[in-house]
């Protein structure tokens, strides 16, 4: 099959577009599932310092360094507000990666039909 020239350099263009979608479409599934990962960390850490004493003294690592939290309701609440920040971060991840399937779709259809 023979296609003149403007068709030739509209699916060109189309297929630069598939590629680039498609590796957008990578680099969100990666970082949904790295999100999900830190919010599984996350809520196990969160659940490990719900058995632990009142008393017990908490640190965090900053860098190379580790700080003591006042207490460890603080560092509760810390994991919570952390996990929700994970969770608002996989729902977009996971909205964008249907729009990208869907657009992924799409720009098959478009080859398609120019083919």
């Amino acid at each position: 099959m023979v296609l003149d020239e403007a068709t030739q350099k509209e699916l060109n263009d189309l297929q630069t577009q598939h590629v680039q979608t498609s590796r957008e479409l990578g680099l969100a599934r990666t970082q949904l599932h790295s999100t999900q990962r830190l919010a599984k960390m996350a809520e196990l850490t969160r659940s490990e310092l719900q058995t632990i004493p009142e008393d017990a003294k908490c640190y965090r690592s900053v860098g190379k360094a580790f700080l003591r939290w006042a207490s460890k309701d603080q560092v509760i609440e810390h994991m919570k507000t952390q996990n929700s920040d994970f969770e608002k971060q996989s729902s977009e991840s996971a909205q964008k990666i249907e729009y990208l399937e869907k657009r992924i779709k799409s720009q098959r259809q478009n080859m398609d039909e120019l083919v």
